[in-house]
């Protein structure tokens, strides 16, 4: 419909406004491959109207939807560097996306805990520099995070202490 209007922005909008509801109760329902389906076409529209966004300030109505299609990206994403992406993108294009700020700051303490799991004695300091960067930025994202706990004291035990200095 979107290429058929020659990507016209209304339709941008009508997709990503309407979409949302469908994708929340697919998403509910831990139904992922009826939300990476709903998603592959809407991907060009979204990108589209995100870079509306981006140049247009008066557009900023439409930041919230637009980025929530990112964050549903995001959690469906194939590889963390792939969900990392789409949540950037989201806060990027709403700071204050709550879902965006909640599901970016899981996806770095999940990286920090992952690289936490496998640091080697060579890459030590560089691994824990930055695991202590992504779980610094988590908490700056979203503190009531419920994994922070853990990743602040897996850094302390490997001598990165957070809350208190290193």
């Amino acid at each position: 419909m979107w290429r058929w209007a020659d990507a016209d922005e209304q339709v941008e909008r009508f997709l990503v406004q309407r979409v949302t509801s469908v994708l929340w109760d697919r998403y509910r329902d831990r139904r992922w491959d009826d939300v990476k389906a709903l998603l592959r076409p809407l991907t060009e529209p979204t990108e589209s109207l995100a870079r509306r966004i981006e140049r247009d300030p008066s557009k900023l109505a439409y930041a919230a939807p637009c980025a929530q299609m990112y964050v549903f990206s995001a959690e469906v994403g194939a590889t963390l560097e792939v969900q990392l992406r789409d949540a950037e993108r989201a806060v990027a294009l709403c700071p204050t996306h709550r879902n965006g700020s909640l599901i970016l700051a899981d996806l770095l303490v999940h990286r920090a805990m992952r690289a936490l799991d496998t640091v080697t004695p060579w890459r030590e300091s560089k691994t824990l520099d930055r695991a202590a960067a992504d779980v610094r930025r988590a908490e700056a994202l979203y503190p009531q995070l419920k994994r922070l706990p853990d990743a602040k004291l897996r850094l302390k035990a490997k001598g990165r202490d957070l809350d208190g200095g290193e």
